[in-house]
């Protein structure tokens, strides 16, 4: 509970930053135009610094192309350098398996916006944006969108099991 209300903590403190407010979100997938696919990606903050990354992939019908799941045991200091570690671990698998036009997802709301308006962020994430902008180039028509994590379940899953495996 105590978790559930941090998270809320900080999205509201997010969309306070930004000026902006998330529309009412949808609680599940949401199909995408034929042709696109959609990357969900997921953080969990583990004790002493740690994180694991989750991502998810599927088409625009919803069919599961693949998922990945890392850990980083060295200490992460901030969760939004996590969620982009997860975005950056799903955009450059989905450039290695050559497939195009995604529709990325994260209940990092910061990211997403820090991506999409491209502003100056701190320098430690400087590097994994400019990483994710170059990887983005090569995969056609891209979109950005903040998910609540209701609808990000499968990610959310991931980067929350204990058991990982560098690729599934």
């Amino acid at each position: 509970m105590l978790i559930c209300s941090m998270l809320a903590d900080y999205q509201l403190r997010q969309e306070k930053e930004h000026n902006m407010q998330v529309a009412t979100p949808v609680k599940r997938w949401t199909a995408l135009p034929f042709g696109r696919i959609k990357i969900n990606s997921d953080v969990g903050i583990l004790p002493g610094g740690g994180a694991r990354l989750g991502v998810m992939v599927r088409d625009s019908t919803g069919r599961f192309l693949f998922a990945v799941a890392k850990q980083f045991i060295t200490c992460i200091w901030d969760p939004e350098d996590a969620e982009a570690l997860a975005v950056e671990l799903g955009v450059h698998k989905v450039v290695q398996l050559h497939l195009m036009n995604p529709s990325l997802e994260t209940d990092c709301l910061n990211l997403v916006v820090d991506i999409t308006q491209a502003e100056r962020s701190r320098i430690e994430k400087e590097i994994v944006w400019r990483n994710i902008r170059r990887l983005l180039e090569q995969l056609g028509e891209t979109s950005w969108q903040q998910a609540p994590r209701e609808a990000n379940v499968a990610a959310h899953t991931m980067a929350h099991v204990k058991t990982i495996w560098n690729e599934m």
